[in-house]
């Protein structure tokens, strides 16, 4: 099967598509530029998560182009998440495999590739009320609670999974509704990878497709 038709018809699944629905919704939210945070944000999560979710809504109010709106994405991403355990996560067990070139490749590509793919859903759920509603502990991780409200109504439960990095969180998975974002990557990767005869080079043909598409 040509790239081209796999990347069809891997993005047609409905679980992967519902699954980085919701990790887009996620960052949706927080889409905006560097923010002023407390000064020591890893001794209260919840009010560096109620800062993102903010500002983040507030932003995404205001008039931006597409190329701005991505912008703001890859600058959050850089900033707050765990850039490399995510990346690590989504690869699997084809790190072992892939070469350091395709490594360092798919480090470079993976991150444009992943904010271009939450910004197809900025627009569904810029402005709706974001609060956060809880803390807990899962493992290793500090799991802060949130819920937006979208016009349409209802209302969204969206966990940010923080990991302590040296005195600083960072987002290390957003779950919605119990789909996560790292594994909907995962799965979609290693499909990928799957259909063209285990080959990594393969996965990061797709990703440039799909980086070089008008989103």
């Amino acid at each position: 099967m040509r790239i081209r038709e796999l990347t069809m018809t891997v993005l047609s699944k409905s679980r992967l598509r519902s699954s980085i629905a919701a990790g887009a919704l996620a960052l949706s939210i927080v889409a905006s530029p560097p923010i002023a945070r407390a000064a020591s944000p890893a001794t209260d999560p919840t009010v560096m998560i109620a800062d993102l979710g903010t500002q983040g809504i507030q932003s995404l109010g205001q008039a931006a182009t597409s190329g701005e709106r991505i912008a703001r994405l890859g600058m959050l991403f850089r900033q707050d998440f765990d850039i490399n355990g995510i990346g690590l996560f989504a690869l699997g067990s084809y790190r072992r495999v892939a070469t350091p070139a395709e490594q360092q490749e798919f480090f470079r590509l993976y991150p444009e590739f992943t904010v271009r793919a939450f910004h197809a859903k900025l627009n569904s759920y810029h402005g709706a009320p974001f609060r956060v509603t809880g803390q807990r502990t899962l493992g290793n991780e500090t799991v802060v609670s949130s819920e937006i409200l979208p016009a349409s109504g209802g209302r969204v439960q969206v966990d940010w999974h923080l990991t302590d990095n040296g005195g600083q969180y960072r987002v290390s998975d957003v779950t919605i509704g119990g789909m996560s974002m790292k594994v909907a990557l995962r799965d979609q990767f290693a499909s990928w990878i799957e259909t063209n005869g285990g080959r990594v080079n393969a996965l990061l043909a797709v990703m440039r497709q799909q980086i070089a598409r008008e989103w």
